[in-house]
């Protein structure tokens, strides 16, 4: 058959070539041996993670997956197999744990930049967080102390409560409950505005100033534009020299 000439030939070629000529079973004896001994190594690595998990003593094997991973000394796939974790899941908890870790030097002391800022708010206790930043970019000018960010500035208020409350818009409607009236004209003037409507489809805005003794209006600006700061100053003007002469 055509197997047995070509194994002949192949013999008589390895023959000619002056090669040693290896049985079979020698040759599956040494392609055993090579599997046992990767067997041997792949149980002995296994063997090593076991031991360094025992050795971090922690209470999640994924816990300790995640730790011998971060460590580098092993591959993922391996401590996944042999603490029976999830590779996936053993991934995104490894991904995680890099961004949740700390970059950068690590925070100053806050006792001397805390007492600062106490001194500058005792005398000025208005001022927020940026107006303190630049009391005190200016004072360490000065001394030629080495300058501070306003965001350390800005989380150090924020621990200690010291930051002023913000301003939302909302909260009880401020009412004015006061006597606005006098009993002499002179004391005490006011001033309104409102709009007209006109059937060629133009608007005429006026503005008055009014006595709040006896309502009298003392003098108006009415324009079809717009009122800007130059009218205000012509209305009180011609309101004092109304009242008052020139």
């Amino acid at each position: 058959m055509s197997w047995r000439r070509l194994y002949a030939e192949g013999a008589l070629s390895v023959v000619s070539a002056g090669e040693e000529l290896v049985p079979a079973s020698d040759y599956r004896a040494l392609q055993h041996q090579r599997e046992l001994q990767r067997l041997l190594g792949k149980k002995t690595l296994e063997t090593e993670i076991l031991r360094d998990a025992l050795d971090l003593a922690q209470p999640k094997k994924t816990a300790v997956a995640v730790t011998l991973v971060g460590s580098g000394r092993h591959a993922m796939k391996t401590v996944a197999d042999t603490l029976g974790v999830a590779r996936s899941n053993l991934a995104v908890q490894v991904a995680s744990a890099k961004v949740m870790r700390r970059r950068g030097r690590p925070p100053q002391p806050n006792a001397a930049l805390l007492a600062e800022i106490k001194a500058i708010i005792a005398e000025l206790p208005t001022y927020g967080y940026r107006r303190v930043h630049a009391l005190l970019r200016r004072q360490r000018e000065q001394t030629g102390a080495p300058a501070v960010n306003v965001k350390r500035v800005y989380r150090v208020m924020k621990v200690h409560g010291l930051l002023l409350q913000r301003h939302f818009g909302a909260g009880i409607e401020r009412r004015h409950d006061g006597r606005i009236a006098v009993d002499r004209s002179d004391i005490r003037w006011c001033s309104d505005g409102f709009e007209i409507g006109c059937d060629n489809g133009e608007r005429v805005r006026i503005v008055f100033t009014l006595d709040c003794c006896d309502r009298e209006a003392i003098s108006w600006v009415a324009t079809t534009g717009g009122i800007d700061s130059s009218d205000i100053r012509d209305l009180m003007v011609e309101s004092i020299e109304r009242r008052f002469g020139l």
